[in-house]
């Protein structure tokens, strides 16, 4: 069970904020004070119009302790919108450009905790505007308080009882008793003034007026603003009251026109049976756990367990690897695009966080002599040899990214399989194109929508394809997605060892859920295809290792068959216009007003023709491939990872060569291209010779190369060491071979001579090493493995 938290409720007076609340308490969260902001210099005449804070109503925000029986805080707002990047960063003190009205906040909730140190948590109204959402973030996390943003997406999310008013229904069914007491649209005019959002007819009319204009009926864009004057009656001890002769219309330059509270407005006591009442828990549209394609995946449990015993192999069979060998950390480049790979430590006696700070100094230098910034960081992988010392790299990892939306992350475990005395490993991907037209996306709070990103990575950043930083191609660097339920943050399912088929069964709703996460986060980056697909797994017994192995690959199957989109009345995903982002431009993170982009978007699949093919064939999905690890973040059973591609058309084929399966996903326009060539396990050393040739002459001296292997190897290539590694239709590999380049792969015949000059090698097997990758270390610049 989840635990509780010890919640600050952030109010304005407005229907967000207490909505907000409601939910706090429907996850069993405790709401131990109120806080809120006021103007500095109160007017009767004018409204403060805060970025950040909705000020319209303030001197109604007193009588809420007494009403809700909660202590309330309030804090006066100081300095003003210095900040108006969407994802927000302190400035630092020698800036000189004044004081924040953010940080007004980081002292109130700084106060709060003084006076009430049991307070673990905040939570805000936040809907779909990063702007606010990221400020409550960046204070949340400096305080150690948990950010919750229940509402977080919740117009988009699948709700038991859909309607035409979505959340404003929600707000009239739970009883809050919202008014509007500002108006700044044209589409909405001040007529519109006190009315009840309780009232079915002003929230119709409110729909009809803000779809003239294309506004958002949530107010999101500040069309209008709110005050709540009663809610349910086990939360709201006592209700306002608030006269006609208290309120008295203002109207401002530009058309706004709001509500200003003289002295006067009471708070009026009710019955006891008002205040047993607890109906609204039960008329809470609280979001389903499972969007509709993702339910009807996870719904098919019966077939995808009778697939896995199909496809299921009796033995799992294993390759020998030297007791003895390393990792080679090196620097490959490719036009703007660097990778430093294998960065690692020789332990020397040193602990796993030593080794990680020794990292972190290998790291700053290699910046440093090659005029890069940390900054260039888009992605990072972690290989740890124990999932224990997560925490103590992670506090160090930390260290080395302070901006907003660090970079994408995905960590693994991979035992022994790590060569001995190195406990930590970690790959990094930086890209030199415009700092300023990356995009990113980083949810710290929690949500129906997806699991929050605590640590220092975001879930995606987006790099422009071309020389063109406005271009519409980005390619997509995604972090990996675990089965966390997003509202609790809780490992999805229980572990029943007592009887595996229920294990299999968790573990295919683990496969479903983390998918629809990497779904969900790659969606809301405009994502329309993935270049390929790995399910790192973790399995304890043959009976299960393959069978887990099937289930994944039968899910990344399903979820690119055109028939899983097809189920009627499917919600869009997709966002109302967040108008602050419109007009303040959104080049540190993605859009949230945006068109429908499906995915997969099977209009951008363009087959190849038939005269480049050679004796190649067009294929319907990316590549996939289940790695087995020693252990995953969480305790997890399953993490997805998939990069992905946004604005353009692509193409997969597939060939074959000597046994490997070679698969491709080619960006015509751009000339780029995710090559991956599958090894099968081998048979005799003369086959091995030939699958390495064979991979030699069509991947071998490529660039930023990744190579899992079951099979321990020194390369300047990123090195994954993995258990046990698996294709399409449940085959077992020995290998996976990973580049990325710009040019097309075709069919090339293997050469006799080749083998001939492969078998003389002192050492049995060479791999080609890129001629512009430098070497770190000491050893030879060639992959090198022992021979069988």
């Amino acid at each position: 069970m989840a635990r509780s938290l010890n919640v600050i409720a952030l109010i304005s007076g407005g229907k967000d904020s207490f909505l907000s609340m409601l939910h706090c308490l429907y996850n069993d969260h405790h709401v131990v004070a109120l806080a809120n902001l006021y103007p500095s210099q109160p007017s009767e005449t004018s409204d403060l119009n805060s970025y950040m804070y909705q000020t319209v109503g303030h001197a109604i925000i007193p009588l809420y302790e007494h009403a809700l029986g909660l202590p309330l805080y309030r804090r006066q707002i100081s300095g003003s919108a210095i900040n108006t990047e969407r994802d927000y960063e302190p400035a630092s003190s020698s800036d000189g450009l004044g004081e924040d009205e953010t940080e007004s906040l980081l002292l109130l909730l700084a106060d709060i905790k003084k006076a009430h140190p049991e307070a673990n948590a905040v939570c805000s109204g936040a809907i779909q505007s990063t702007y606010q959402r990221t400020r409550v973030e960046s204070v949340a996390i400096r305080l150690g308080l948990v950010p919750l943003s229940y509402l977080w997406q919740y117009p988009c999310l699948p709700i038991p009882t859909p309607s035409e008013g979505g959340l404003l229904e929600d707000i009239a069914a739970v009883g809050l008793d919202a008014r509007i007491v500002k108006v700044a649209s044209g589409g909405i005019d001040e007529s519109f003034l006190w009315g009840s959002l309780q009232d079915e007819d002003q929230r119709k009319k409110l729909q009809k007026y803000v779809a003239r204009f294309g506004g958002s009926v949530l107010g999101e864009g500040g069309e209008y603003e709110t005050l709540v004057v009663d809610g349910p009656g086990d939360i709201w001890k006592r209700r306002l009251e608030i006269g006609e002769n208290v309120r008295r219309v203002v109207r401002g330059e530009g058309g706004d026109s709001w509500i200003n509270f003289k002295p006067g407005s009471v708070v009026v006591e009710r019955d006891d049976q008002v205040l047993q009442s607890t109906l609204w828990k039960h008329k809470l549209s609280i979001p389903r756990t499972w969007h509709p394609v993702f339910g009807q995946l996870f719904g098919i449990q019966d077939e995808a367990m009778k697939f896995a015993d199909e496809q299921a192999a009796s033995v799992v069979q294993r390759v020998s690897s030297p007791k003895i060998w390393g990792l080679k950390t090196s620097i490959n480049r490719l036009r703007s695009t660097w990778t430093f790979n294998n960065v690692c430590a020789m332990s020397n006696g040193m602990n796993t966080e030593k080794q990680m700070h020794t990292i972190k100094e290998i790291i700053s230098e290699l910046i440093e002599r090659k005029e890069l910034s940390i900054d260039d960081v888009v992605f990072t992988m972690i290989i740890l040899r124990s999932m224990k010392d997560f925490t103590s790299v992670n506090r160090v990892y930390t260290t080395l990214f302070n901006k907003p939306n660090p970079p994408a992350r995905l960590t693994v475990a991979c035992g022994d399989n790590l060569p001995p005395d190195i406990n930590v490993t970690i790959h990094l991907r930086l890209d030199t194109s415009a700092r300023l037209s990356r995009l990113g996306l980083h949810v710290q709070s929690r949500s129906y929508w997806a699991p929050a990103n605590i640590g220092p990575y975001s879930q995606a950043i987006a790099v422009p394809l071309g020389k063109d930083c406005n271009g519409a191609a980005s390619a997509v660097y995604t972090a990996g997605q675990i089965p966390l339920v997003p509202h609790s943050m809780e490992t999805y399912g229980s572990n029943n060892q007592q009887d595996p088929r229920s294990e299999l069964i968790v573990f295919w709703g683990q496969t479903c859920l983390a998918l629809q996460h990497l779904w969900r986060v790659s969606k809301s980056t405009e994502v329309t295809w993935w270049t390929y697909g790995i399910a790192f797994f973790v399995g304890e017994t043959d009976w299960d290792i393959s069978r887990k192995a099937s289930l994944t690959w039968l899910a990344w199957k399903k979820m690119h068959e055109p028939s899983l989109w097809k189920t009627e009345d499917l919600p869009s995903e997709d966002d109302e216009p967040d108008l602050w982002d419109k007009k303040y431009g959104g080049q540190s993170t993605f859009a949230d007003g945006k068109k429908e982009v499906p995915l997969p978007a099977f209009e951008l699949r363009q087959p190849v023709e038939d005269y480049m093919l050679r004796s190649g064939s067009n294929t319907e999905m990316p590549a996939f491939f289940a790695m087995q690890v020693d252990e995953l973040p969480r305790g997890c059973k399953v993490e997805w990872h998939a990069p992905g591609l946004t604005g353009a058309k692509v193409n997969f084929t597939s060939f074959v060569v000597e046994d490997i399966v070679f698969h491709q996903c080619y960006v015509p326009e751009y000339k780029r291209a995710i090559a991956t060539a599958s090894l099968p396990i081998p048979i005799s050393r003369e086959h091995l010779l030939r699958l390495m040739n064979a991979a030699n002459n069509m991947l071998g001296s490529r660039p930023h190369a990744t190579l899992y292997t079951t099979k321990a190897v020194e390369t300047g290539a990123l090195v994954i060491p993995c258990k046990s590694i698996w294709g399409h239709d449940g085959r077992q590999l020995w290998a996976v071979i990973m580049v990325d380049f710009f040019g097309y792969v075709n069919h090339q015949p293997v050469r006799e001579k080749d083998l001939i000059k492969l078998q003389e090698e002192e050492y049995g097997i060479k791999m080609n090493t890129p001629p512009y990758a430098e070497s770190l270390t000491n050893s030879q610049d060639s992959l090198r493995s022992s021979p069988m």
